[in-house]
């Protein structure tokens, strides 16, 4: 049976943003419990850039345990690493 699902509607994209911050967070200290690894796929663009600032920032970036963290890019574009559109440049 698959888990049950939740609509949550915020009322501003920054809410939003840190609602889900809030989620992802919440995630992957769940998935790293006793030492495990946690898989992390990124979206780029413009739209998850917000939600990945509050990621990175304190408090949530000190809950969450990094090393044990492997982050992957969902949909990067083929260009120089330090290309304007290249979506790396958003979460270094």
């Amino acid at each position: 049976m698959s888990p049950a699902r939740e609509l949550i509607v915020e009322m501003t994209a920054e809410a939003a943003a840190e609602r889900g911050a809030q989620r992802v967070a919440a995630i992957i200290a769940e998935r790293t419990a006793g030492g495990r690894e946690c898989f992390l796929a990124l979206c780029g663009g413009t739209t998850p850039g917000s939600l990945y600032r509050r990621l990175a920032s304190a408090p949530l970036a000190d809950q969450v345990p990094w090393k044990q963290v492997r982050i992957f890019f969902g949909d990067e574009r083929d260009v120089p690493q330090d290309h304007v559109e290249n979506n790396f440049r958003m979460v270094t």
